[in-house]
C-alpha cells in the first residue's frame, strides 16, 4: 500500500493531510501563540515552514517524509542519480515493519540559492560533513541542525559561525541532532526502521536555545507522532552516544558484518567495553545526559535487559539494518569515529575490553 504525498509542488497544500476541525484549531492556536518572528526570519499562519534538508540517505529520507507527512515545504538538495530518482519518482520510502509504501513528493534543487528557509537540515555521514559547512554558512536560513554522528560539534560549529561573518551572511543558530534510524536502499526505494513513529534528540553545545527556535523545532513534526527530546550538550550525547556504538562497530567487523555469529560472551564483553568508554568519558567530565551507564555495567539491569535485547537484535533482521548495514557501506565513516574518539580520550585510559574488541577486527579501507 502506498501513501503519495505531495510536499511544495507549485504551491499546492500537501494533499494528504486531513484535518478535523479541532486539529485546525489546535494548529492555528499553536502557531499564533509561536509568534510572527523566529531568529530573523517570519513564520505565520498564512504560510508553511520552508525546510532545506541537505542529505536524503535512510536517515535523510526518513527525516524528510517525517517533514513533508506534517505539511512542511521541504526543499531537497540532491546531485547525481539521486537527483534523477527523486525528479522521476518522488521520494520513495517503506516501513521495515508495516510495510507499508509512502511516496512525498518534495521540491528538488541541486544548488544553493539565495532562497530564504525557515531551518536547514544537514543529515550525513561524519566524513561527509565538512564539505557542507561553508554552504550552511552561506545559507539563507536563521538556524541550521547537523544530524548524524558527530565527535567534532564545535569545530564544526565554530567554523559555519565564523564564515558566516567573514562572509557577512545571516547570522546562525547551530544546533545538533541525532535521530535513531537505520535501513537500507533498494533500487525502488528506501527501507527504513524507526522503533515508534519517528524521534530526534537535539540541542545546542551548552548555550541557551532560543525558546522560539525550541517550540519552531516541536511544531515542524505536528501531528506525525515524531518525538523531539531537547538536551542541554549536545557535545556530551554525541560522545557518549559511541559508548555503545564503537564496541558494537567492532564486533560487526570481527564477524565480518554478519552479527548472527555473535555468541553470549561476545555481547556481554560488548557490554564490558561499552561500560569502560563510559566510565572514561565521565571522568573526563563528559557527562551522559541520559546517565544510561547502569545498562552497561554488569548488573540485574544489564542481564535481564540491555544483553537479552541486544542478543534478540544481533540474531535478527533489526540486526542487519541497523549495524550490518551501515558498517558495511560506510566504513570510512566508521574509521573516522575510531580514529576521533581514540584522540578525544587519554592514552591511558582503563578500557582492556574494548582495546581488545578493536584489535579482533580490521576496519576495511
Amino acid at each position: 500500500m502506498t501513501a503519495d504525498r505531495t510536499c511544495a509542488d507549485n504551491g499546492k497544500l500537501w494533499s494528504g493531510v486531513i484535518c478535523s476541525p479541532l486539529m485546525l484549531l489546535f494548529t492555528l492556536t499553536y502557531m499564533i501563540f509561536l509568534d510572527s518572528e523566529l531568529i530573523g526570519g517570519t513564520i505565520s499562519v498564512k504560510r508553511k515552514p520552508k525546510v532545506l534538508v541537505i542529505g536524503a540517505g535512510v536517515i535523510g529520507s526518513f527525516l524528510i517524509h517525517k517533514l513533508c507527512a506534517a505539511g512542511n515545504n521541504v526543499t531537497v538538495l540532491a546531485r547525481g542519480k539521486t537527483l534523477e530518482k527523486l525528479c522521476r519518482d518522488g521520494l520513495i520510502t517503506e516501513d521495515h515493519f508495516t510495510r507499508r509504501m509512502y511516496r512525498d513528493r518534495p521540491r528538488i534543487t541541486d544548488r544553493i540559492t539565495d532562497e530564504y528557509y525557515d531551518i536547514v537540515f544537514a543529515v550525513m555521514q561524519y566524513t561527509q560533513m565538512p564539505d557542507v559547512l561553508n554552504s550552511l554558512a552561506a545559507v539563507n536560513a536563521p538556524a541550521v541542525v547537523l544530524v548524524g554522528n558527530n565527535l567534532s560539534a564545535q569545530d564544526m560549529k565554530r567554523q559555519i559561525t565564523e564564515r558566516a561573518a567573514i562572509e557577512g551572511s545571516r547570522s546562525k543558530h547551530v544546533l545538533f541532532g541525532f535521530q535513531p534510524t537505520a535501513g537500507r536502499r533498494t533500487k525502488d526505494c528506501t527501507v527504513t526502521l524507526s522503533f515508534g513513529k519517528g524521534s530526534m534528540v537535539f540541542g545546542g553545545l551548552g548555550e541557551k536555545v532560543p525558546v522560539k527556535l525550541t517550540k519552531f523545532m516541536f511544531f515542524l513534526f505536528r501531528g506525525t507522532g515524531y518525538t523531539l527530546t531537547q538536551v542541554g550538550n549536545m557535545d556530551a550525547f554525541l560522545k557518549h552516544h559511541m559508548d555503545m556504538i564503537l564496541p558494537a562497530v567492532y564486533l560487526c567487523y570481527h564477524y565480518d558484518c554478519d552479527l548472527r555469529k555473535v555468541s553470549s560472551q561476545d555481547i556481554s564483553d560488548c557490554l564490558d567495553a561499552a561500560a569502560e568508554l563510559y566510565d572514561t568519558f565521565e571522568k573526563m567530565g563528559i557527562y551522559s545526559p541520559d546517565d544510561d551507564g547502569s545498562f552497561y555495567h554488569r548488573g540485574r539491569k544489564r542481564e535481564l535487559i540491555t544483553k537479552p535485547v541486544f542478543m534478540a537484535i544481533a540474531k535478527t533482521k533489526l540486526g542487519e539494518l541497523a549495524a550490518s548495514e551501515h558498517c558495511r557501506n560506510a566504513s570510512a565513516e566508521m574509521r573516522a569515529l575510531d580514529s576521533a574518539v581514540f584522540r578525544i580520550i587519554p592514552e591511558d585510559a582503563d578500557i582492556p575490553h574494548l582495546k581488545k574488541l578493536r584489535a579482533s577486527c580490521r576496519i576495511p579501507k
